[in-house]
């Protein structure tokens, strides 16, 4: 039986989410087929068709609009769908309420965030939480997040990102990268890659760079690849810490790999984290590591010591840190080879095998459940 599974997104941009679903769609097994609703257009949709898969245009207004919920229904009758699974505030309440007006058996939402919500949210969460079947939290942290608002623990489980390990085999590549971006050979390359926005701490990291320029003997060179809504905020910091030249904003960059192959140290300074991406390939293409001892990043590296963490939001130790690997290349080489070693724990093929596995859970548990003009399902 093939397994209809419909993702729902509002917007299908660039961010860590959207290749959280790219790189799950992609990946199940043969007998999942895989389908997009999106309530605007965004450069995901184009890399879905790309690779033969099928998008939905439906828009939707806000998270309970009843026109997008009854168009998304005849969607998901139409094409037989037997999993819907959001991300979204809008797209969770929008697809849970469409699901069961359409009859669909298994409705599922990843919670990605580690804010907690305004009471109002948590309630209308908890409210909607008897539509859903499945919550899959990123993290530890993210479950205990969600069952502090109330959630059924029985609904929740932790499912770990994971990333395509092979797709961060970057060490013959370094040079290649480094001339690429204008990198000399005994530059330190500082880098970090993600969504330009507050809680992502990129202002941490310009000062904590200021900080150690002025205590090393050794020429740095800042690389952040990303974009969002903080980017002329960081650029005028940069240059008010009369790091200009220093610092490079690339934007948002495709090829993440060969970013990464182009660093000597990865800083990861977010103010909170859920279960970084960025951290995951980091680890994976072998730099080492500096990461906000914060939510799922502590979970991410355990008891591995494959990355220094330091407090979130604190320049100065951030600083000290970025110092001593900058001086210590043994332990830089220590950490990288720590890191691919913790790495192997997050591959995407663990990711997607979990996540295939609770869907089919559902469908057995609800064994027989016939959607309206839907086949029987069979687990």
């Amino acid at each position: 039986m093939t397994v209809n599974t419909l993702y729902l997104l509002y917007y299908p941009g660039r961010g860590g989410t959207e290749e959280y679903v790219y790189s799950l769609a992609t990946s199940l097994p043969g007998d999942f087929r895989p389908l997009l609703a999106y309530g605007r257009p965004g450069p995901l949709v184009e890399r879905w068709r790309r690779v033969g898969l099928e998008a939905f245009h439906v828009p939707m207004r806000h998270p309970l609009d009843p026109v997008a919920v009854y168009r998304l229904a005849r969607l998901m009758v139409r094409e037989g769908v037997h999993v819907t699974h959001s991300n979204f505030l809008r797209e969770n309440y929008l697809g849970a309420l469409a699901s069961r007006l359409a009859g669909v058996p298994v409705v599922v939402n990843t919670v990605h965030m580690l804010q907690p919500p305004p009471p109002p949210v948590a309630l209308a969460n908890r409210v909607m939480s008897h539509l859903w079947d499945g919550v899959i939290a990123v993290s530890e942290a993210v479950r205990r997040q969600v069952l502090a608002q109330g959630l059924p623990a029985k609904k929740v489980r932790v499912i770990l990102n994971g990333v395509r390990l092979e797709r961060f085999d970057v060490a013959d590549s370094r040079q290649q990268a480094r001339e690429g971006f204008g990198f000399g050979a005994d530059d330190l390359v500082i880098g970090s890659v993600g969504r330009l926005a507050p809680e992502k701490g990129f202002d941490v990291l310009l000062e904590a760079v200021a900080v150690a320029a002025s205590r090393l003997n050794r020429r740095l060179r800042v690389l952040i690849a990303g974009d969002g809504p903080c980017r002329a905020q960081l650029e005028a910091q940069a240059h008010r810490l009369q790091l200009g030249p220093r610092v490079l904003f690339v934007g948002h960059y495709q090829d993440v790999p060969r970013a990464l192959a182009a660093l000597d140290l990865f800083v990861l300074p977010s103010r909170h984290e859920a279960c970084s991406l960025a951290l995951l390939e980091a680890l994976a293409a072998g730099v080492p590591v500096i990461a906000s001892r914060t939510g799922g990043n502590t979970e991410i590296i355990g008891e591995s010591d494959a990355a220094l963490l330091v407090p979130p939001g604190r320049a100065g130790e951030l600083a000290d840190a970025i110092c001593l690997l900058a001086t210590d290349g043994e332990l830089r080489r220590r950490l990288g080879r720590l890191g691919r070693e913790r790495a192997a724990h997050f591959s995407l093929e663990r990711m997607v095998r979990e996540t295939a596995q609770l869907y089919l859970e559902i469908l057995e548990r609800k064994g027989g459940h016939t959607q309206r003009g839907g086949a029987p399902l069979r687990a």
